[in-house]
């Protein structure tokens, strides 16, 4: 690394220069150099300042020059530059001290014509408009109330952050997805229609927000590129275009289905007012409400005219007493109804067990069988009813079995006599 050796420098005579003192002189040099000069290129970053000065750069393909038209002279010019027109300008070159850049003070200038850019630029928008792209008939509607909304901008722009502050109070509930992009530059072009591409793929938005904050005619040039007019025309979700300033207008707003002139405008056009929708909501409640009262009362007011001309108002008390005692005689019914309900039921539940305790299948349970001879299956109430060798089905309280009999115990009566 080689130093400089400033002491030495100073030693030898040689001078060392303040920013503003060489700044000085190179202006006094390029003005004697160049008095007056003509320049020809295409009008660029063209800004209109509110104190009347207009700011401008000519460029040709290898460089660009900035130029001011102070108010004076932009009166007295007869139009008004516009970006993409090939302008002659004539005037002095200078310094400008503050930001050490070389500029042309413009005193006159005439027009020659639309530039390259803009050639190419209005050439690409008829073959657009001719493919259909900018028809009337093919522009959607936005949803009245999207669940998600998709953005295509820069990170960091404040663009982003307005969309983001409406949406955040007009409808908090609302889904938003953000694909960043760069949106000026060398390339920001393809990078945004990709964007719009894969933001309709992987996302399930219903509305697409495409944008970006103000600048100069050369800041917006991606928005005025085909790729991107594509994407937009071919995109899935109906897109709000939000390039720029409300003066600017851009390709990109000419395909979209909505134009809005601010990223803000945008965020309000994409999502309702949740908070006015549900106040709405309520007053339509409260003036039904209103309504049916009003209604009711018109109903009964004629009612009690129509009983009053024909001397029924004593008939409709009985009514409303009949009606009452009706009431509270279809309760006792209904009352006495379920008493006899219950009762018939603890009645059934009561048969039931009785049932239950008579029932062959109950004493089977206690350890009892059913005996049967075969094969004729008559009943075997007694001993004397079988004999040796004889076959014998018992049924239990689950399953049956068969049996032989190989001896029989007859018991003797009580009084010890024998019968056959």
């Amino acid at each position: 690394m080689i130093r400089l050796d400033v002491d030495a420098l100073e030693a030898s005579g040689a001078r060392i220069w303040r920013v503003s003192d060489l700044l000085r002189d190179l202006r006094a040099a390029v003005e004697r150099s160049f008095p007056s000069v003509l320049v020809e290129g295409e009008v660029t970053n063209l800004t209109r300042h509110a104190s009347g000065h207009v700011y401008f750069s000519l460029k040709d393909d290898a460089g660009q020059l900035r130029c001011v038209l102070f108010r004076l002279e932009a009166s007295r010019l007869g139009f008004a530059p516009a970006d993409g027109e090939r302008l002659v300008a004539f005037g002095d070159v200078t310094v400008y001290d503050r930001k050490g850049e070389l500029q042309l003070i413009v005193r006159r200038a005439s027009r020659r014509g639309a530039g390259r850019a803009a050639w190419e630029l209005e050439a690409m928008r008829r073959r657009l408009a001719a493919e259909g792209l900018f028809a009337h008939e093919r522009k959607r509607p936005i949803p009245f109330f999207p669940l998600n909304i998709g953005i295509v901008t820069s990170r960091s722009g404040a663009a982003l952050q307005d969309i983001l502050s409406v949406l955040r109070r007009r409808a908090p509930c609302v889904g938003v997805f953000i694909l960043p992009v760069r949106v000026q530059g060398d390339g920001a072009a393809a990078v945004i229609a990709e964007a719009i591409d894969a933001i309709n793929d992987w996302f399930p938005i219903e509305v697409l927000i495409v944008g970006r904050g103000g600048g100069s005619a050369e800041d917006l040039s991606a928005f005025d590129c085909e790729d991107v007019a594509r994407a937009v025309a071919r995109s899935r979700a109906p897109v709000i275009s939000a390039v720029g300033h409300e003066v600017d207008v851009t390709t990109c707003d000419l395909v979209a289905d909505v134009r809005a002139p601010t990223p803000s405008v945008a965020a309000e056009l994409a999502a309702p007012d949740c908070g006015a929708l549900s106040r709405g909501l309520e007053e339509a409640v409260r003036r039904l409400v209103s309504a049916e009262a009003r209604a009711r009362r018109r109903r009964l007011d004629r009612l009690d005219g129509f009983l009053d001309r024909w001397g029924l108002r004593a008939v409709r008390g009985r009514v409303r007493s009949g009606a009452q005692t009706l009431d509270e005689l279809s309760d006792r019914l209904a009352r006495g109804a379920s008493r006899r309900a219950d009762l018939a039921r603890a009645a059934l539940r009561e048969h039931a067990a009785r049932l239950e305790a008579l029932s062959p299948l109950a004493t089977l349970s206690r350890g009892y069988a059913i005996v049967e001879r075969l094969p004729e299956r008559a009943l075997v109430r007694a001993a004397e009813q079988v004999g040796p060798g004889d076959d014998l089905r018992l049924r239990f309280a689950r399953g049956e079995a068969t049996a032989r009999v190989t001896a029989v115990a007859v018991p003797l009566p009580a009084d010890g006599a024998v019968r056959r």
